[in-house]
């Protein structure tokens, strides 16, 4: 399995990558987030293991800029910045876990092999809300076992329904999980996406519907 480290010291590098390349892994290394882009464009990753603190663009930024691309990879955040505030901004823009520094190699590895595990399941796995079937890591969805067209943003927005499939969701929740960065909560572009996406799998026979709910948000709802 191959994983990228994000980080820029050296001494912090040296350590993570003696100890998972003992653990069988293929370890690549870049010390700034633009080194990282060239890697990634020419290179599969399992997990990326991301420090906050690197030269230009901050980790948060990458992560940013990275989900906008890819929502399925693991990231790990590792870090100085022990803050709720800090930890809160890292789960917001996109990362699956946060370990603070200074830390225990075997805590580490710890984490990066759940985060494995997990993403192996998701890889396996496909999501089905009555006859919508959505495949994460295929960019597919299907409706009545024939497949529709979604954006990147659509599908994004449709996995985060049916994931949650029954629980109302704010917009406020919304565009922190599908678009990952702040935006004016007076926007339609919640609104908008979700009208495209109904157009689209809201059909006759189905008993899959998004539903608002007035000053809440929205719902995934199926009744048989």
């Amino acid at each position: 399995m191959r994983i990228l480290i994000i980080e820029d010291e050296e001494g912090v590098v040296r350590f993570i990558k003696k100890g998972l390349r003992e653990e069988g892994f293929n370890i690549d290394v870049a010390e700034s987030a633009e080194e990282a882009l060239d890697l990634i464009k020419n290179n599969n990753y399992e997990l990326l293991i991301i420090d906050v603190l690197l030269p230009k663009m901050t980790g948060f930024d990458f992560l940013s800029f990275f989900r906008e691309k890819n929502q399925e990879t693991p990231v790990l955040m590792l870090t100085a910045k022990d803050s709720i505030s800090d930890k809160r901004i890292g789960f917001q823009r996109g990362c699956d876990d946060y370990l603070t520094k200074p830390f225990h190699f075997e805590e580490l590895l710890m984490r990066v092999h759940a985060l494995l595990r997990r993403r192996k399941s998701i890889v396996n796995s496909f999501l089905e809300v009555g006859p919508i079937k959505l495949y994460p890591q295929k960019f597919q969805v299907y409706l009545f076992d024939e497949p529709i067209s979604l954006t990147k943003t659509e599908f994004s927005l449709l996995r985060y329904f049916m994931i949650n499939q029954g629980i109302v969701l704010s917009r406020t929740q919304i565009l922190n999980h599908v678009w990952q960065y702040s935006f004016d909560i007076g926007t339609n572009v919640v609104d908008v996406t979700i009208n495209s996406l109904r157009k689209k799998i809201h059909r006759e026979g189905s008993a899959a519907k998004i539903v608002s709910i007035y000053g809440m948000g929205y719902i995934l709802q199926y009744h048989v």
